[in-house]
């Protein structure tokens, strides 16, 4: 195809209208998502972030199920977090984990959107998602489900006393210092208001939790 030369021979605005004008000419041919995403890629190598993202948007509306949709979904996830558009970023992460469940970003976008809700003050979605997380098995599942207790206690005490319940049942001797500190804050929020618990040591500092007040957008321990 002559656009894919020109992009090829680095006139990449050349090429993205090529693209364009074949997805314009031809809307149901059985080439155009190749060519609306060809788009799309030739507009980002040409430095326009923004009409890139556009026809991205458009492939991902024509064509929500296609092999390439969770790779643009990722991508936009981690643009719209950059430019702080945090709840599209929430809403590209969730649909690549609902509708892609075995892709291998589908574990990595419910984490990001569980961490932006916490960052949106949605402690519940956050703590869902952080619980979720473990279906997948991953070896960092039990770090990841601890992260939801911080959220379960900003929800009420009731959800955070259930929360350690099933952290206890889930993960009884995987992290030492989250057993001991799930104990001792049953022992705290199961106390009777006349009999308060008794002291405890401080809290055990976690392995990779992150700072609730930031979102990170790079480098693999949180945002990925």
């Amino acid at each position: 195809m002559a656009a894919l030369a020109l992009g090829e021979a680095g006139d990449h605005l050349a090429a993205a209208a090529a693209f364009d004008d074949f997805v314009a000419s031809y809307p149901a041919h059985e080439a155009a998502a190749d060519a609306l995403f060809n788009a799309g890629y030739f507009l980002e190598r040409a430095g326009d972030a923004e009409a890139a993202n556009q026809r991205y948007e458009h492939y991902i509306r024509r064509f929500p199920l296609r092999e390439n949709t969770p790779t643009l979904r990722f991508r936009l996830a981690g643009r719209y977090t950059d430019s702080l558009d945090l709840e599209l970023a929430v809403q590209h992460y969730d649909r690549l984990y609902l509708d892609f469940p075995d892709n291998q970003d589908a574990p990595d976008a419910l984490f990001n959107a569980s961490w932006i809700r916490a960052a949106l003050s949605d402690p519940e979605g956050a703590a869902l998602g952080f619980e979720r997380y473990s279906s997948w098995n991953r070896p960092d599942a039990e770090q990841v489900h601890w992260l939801a207790g911080a959220q379960w206690e900003k929800v009420g005490e009731a959800e955070a006393l259930a929360f350690y319940r099933r952290h206890l049942k889930c993960y009884p001797d995987q992290s030492p210092d989250h057993m001991l500190a799930a104990r001792r804050r049953l022992a705290e929020l199961d106390a009777p208001p006349d009999e308060p618990a008794e002291a405890a040591p401080g809290k055990p500092e976690l392995r990779g939790q992150p700072d609730a007040t930031v979102i990170p957008v790079a480098g693999p321990a949180f945002i990925r």
